[in-house]
Formats: structure tokens, C-alpha cells, sequence
């Protein structure tokens, strides 16, 4: 997608001088989530660059499309804060925006004395987190589910669930559109530089289409390119 003059408007009319307020790099999950909120804010132009022709084509939905519950990442850990408070989030979420999900919970299952071991202590660590779980009497496991072998232990995670990533990543590319957040596909970013004295970023992008280059000005760069953000 050509970077046109019109995409570029917004900004220039409201006197800052630059084409965007923000530019968001990569249409996965977290660049459509951030782009989605900056374009919500009043005043700002927001521009999502993503190099291929559609959102979420990389790491976004390609994974187990599970939502975890937060057992395994330590009491004290950041990533255990957010798993947990954004898996509350998420799920009420998909229930106001219809995203194909279900809290169908998870089997944690243990075949040796230290891998029953491993699960008492994410038992343990789950209680002081106030993230439920229980252990399966290994009878009635075996009753549920017969083909699944578990000699030790069954632990249950009932808050686990999965999620259609295909369904969120477009519901998420609405909600950016709605909120006057402007997307360039089959775009790639070729390279950066900061302006001077701090102004802000200058992007050069490549039309995969047209082979032709366009340059663009934001004031806020975001690089959420996932595995190519080092690139």
C-alpha cells in the first residue's frame, strides 16, 4: 500500500509538522492492541505498518492459541502479574466483542514421583497467587478421560481456556479503523532515523505491490515487528 498524501493529511493540518502523531510497526497482536489505543486518543493520527497483506500472519496465529492461567512464571514475576490480570481481561473481551473462545481448563499430568513432586509445587504456588487449582484422583481421571496417561498426578487448571487468534487479531484491526487509526499492508520498513533535536522518527517503507519507496515522519515510533523487530 502506497503511503499517499491523504494518509499523511491529519496530522500536517493540525500543525505539528509531522505525517503521523504514532507509527505502530507489525499487525500481530500486540501492534494492533497498541495502535488501537493510541488511535483512541483525541488529537492524535495513527499509522499501523505491516509488511504483509493481512494481520496477524506471523507469531500471532501461529501458536496453541491458548490462554494461560499463570502457573508457571514465579509469585514475584511481572509475567505472572499480567498472564493473570490480562486473562481476566481477555475473556471479558471476547464475551462483549462475540471472539470464538472457551474457558475449557487444562490437565497437568505427572508419571514419575518427581514430576507429582513438580505439581505440588505449582499447586502450592497457584494458592498464593488465588489461581485455582486442584488435584484429579487418579481413578476418576482415568474414569474421564481413559486415554490419557497419567501414573502419579493430575493437576487441573480450570481458568486455562483457547481462543480463535484469527478472529481476535481482526476484531482488534476494527476496532483500530473505527477509532480513525489508518493501516498500511504489504508495507515493509526499510529504515529508521531519528529527526533532529528529537522531533520525532523518519520511516522509509516499501510498497511490495509497486516496488516503490515513500517516507513518512511520526513523532512516537512503536516497534512491535515481533521476531523481526531486531531486523
Amino acid at each position: 500500500m502506497k503511503l499517499t498524501s491523504s494518509l499523511r493529511a491529519g496530522a500536517v493540518a493540525a500543525g505539528r509538522g509531522l505525517d503521523f502523531t504514532h507509527a505502530v510497526i507489525g499487525g500481530g497482536v500486540v501492534g494492533l492492541a497498541v495502535a488501537r489505543r493510541l488511535a483512541e486518543r483525541a488529537g492524535g493520527e495513527t499509522l499501523l505498518v505491516e509488511r504483509h497483506g493481512d494481520v496477524g500472519r506471523e507469531s500471532s496465529s501461529r501458536n496453541s492459541e491458548v490462554i494461560h492461567a499463570g502457573l508457571y512464571y514465579g509469585k514475584d514475576s511481572l509475567k505472572t502479574k499480567l498472564c493473570i490480570e490480562g486473562r481476566e481481561r481477555l475473556y471479558d473481551l471476547c464475551e462483549r466483542w462475540n471472539i470464538p473462545h472457551k474457558k475449557c481448563g487444562k490437565w497437568i499430568v505427572a508419571q514419575t514421583p518427581q514430576q507429582l513432586e513438580k505439581l505440588q509445587q505449582i499447586h502450592a504456588l497457584s494458592n498464593s497467587l488465588n489461581v485455582p487449582t486442584s488435584f484429579i484422583p487418579l481413578p476418576k481421571a482415568s474414569a474421564l478421560e481413559p486415554l490419557i496417561l497419567a501414573r502419579t498426578g493430575v493437576l487441573e487448571s480450570p481458568t486455562t481456556g483457547i481462543i480463535n487468534s484469527h478472529t481476535y487479531t481482526h476484531a482488534l484491526l476494527g476496532a483500530l479503523t473505527s477509532a480513525g487509526g489508518d493501516i498500511a499492508l504489504n508495507t515493509s520498513l526499510t529504515s529508521v532515523s531519528a529527526l533532529p533535536s528529537g522531533a520525532g522518527w523518519e520511516l522509509t517503507t516499501l510498497d511490495a505491490a509497486t516496488g516503490e519507496e515513500s517516507t513518512i515522519t511520526a513523532a512516537t515510533l512503536v516497534n512491535a515487528a515481533g521476531l523481526g523487530a531486531c531486523a
